[in-house]
C-alpha cells in the first residue's frame, strides 16, 4: 500500500493531522502504540469551546459548561468569579478521540493501533506489532507522539526544555456548582504552580477530577 504521509502518534493532534493530510488526498497511515480500548493520556479536559473548532470536532464530547471559578487563597479564604456567559467546557477525553478517530478514517487515513514506531530517519519508518515489524517509506513524517517526542530525537530536534510534572486523580464527590472550577494557590498545596478541582461527568453525575 502507498503511503504518502505516516503520522506517528494517535491522540488529537495526531488524529486531525491524519485527517488534513487525507482530506488533501494524500495516502495516510496513523500508527499509535496503544491499543484502540486502552485509556488516552491524562487530560483535565477543561479547555475553551473554540478548541472544539480548531480540532474540528462536534460537540459529542462535552459533559458540562463552565462559568464561574473559585480561587481558594492559601489563607484559606476563597473569591468566586462569575460571568454571565459560558467561559470554558469540560469535555471526554475519550470520546473526543473517538469522534476524532471516526472523522479520519472517514477522510480516508489507515489507522494501526497496536504499532509502535521503532526507528525513523529520511523517508523511512519502521514499525513493530504482534504481526511482525514493517518498513514504510513516506514522503512525509508527522511526529505526534507527545512532548517528549521520540521522533523529534530520531531527527536531532530541540527537545523541549521545560516541563511541569503533575498529578491526576478522579474523586467521587459532589461539585458545589455544575459550572465552577475550583483553582488552589499556595506552596503547601502546590510548589510554584496550582492546583484545581474539575467536574469531569455529566451534570447530573457527582465525580470530579482533581
Amino acid at each position: 500500500m502507498r503511503s504518502d504521509v505516516v503520522v506517528i502518534g494517535a491522540g488529537p493532534v495526531g488524529l486531525v493531522a491524519g485527517r488534513v493530510a487525507a482530506d488533501s488526498g494524500l495516502a495516510v497511515e496513523i500508527v499509535e502504540r496503544r491499543r484502540p480500548d486502552d485509556a488516552p493520556s491524562c487530560c483535565t479536559g477543561l479547555v475553551s469551546r473554540a478548541t472544539l473548532s480548531v480540532l474540528g470536532a462536534s460537540n459529542a464530547s462535552v459533559l458540562r459548561t463552565i462559568r464561574a471559578i473559585r480561587l481558594v487563597l492559601p489563607s484559606g479564604r476563597s473569591i468566586e468569579l462569575r460571568a454571565r456567559s459560558e467561559k470554558a467546557v469540560v469535555l471526554d477525553r475519550v470520546v473526543l478521540e473517538r469522534d476524532l478517530r471516526r472523522q479520519a478514517e472517514n477522510a480516508g487515513a489507515q489507522l494501526h493501533f497496536g504499532n509502535e514506531a521503532m526507528s525513523a530517519s529520511s523517508g523511512t519508518v519502521r514499525i513493530r506489532s504482534a504481526n511482525g515489524d514493517r518498513t514504510i517509506h513516506p514522503a512525509i513524517i508527522i511526529g505526534a507522539d507527545g512532548p517528549g517526542s521520540q521522533v523529534a530525537s530520531w531527527f536531532s530536534l530541540e527537545p523541549a526544555r521545560l516541563f511541569v510534572s503533575a498529578a491526576q486523580a478522579n474523586v467521587a464527590a459532589r461539585a458545589p456548582c455544575e459550572d465552577q472550577v475550583d483553582l488552589f494557590i499556595g506552596e503547601s498545596v502546590a510548589p510554584g504552580f496550582f492546583g484545581w478541582a474539575v467536574p469531569a461527568e455529566p451534570a447530573s453525575s457527582a465525580s470530579a477530577s482533581a
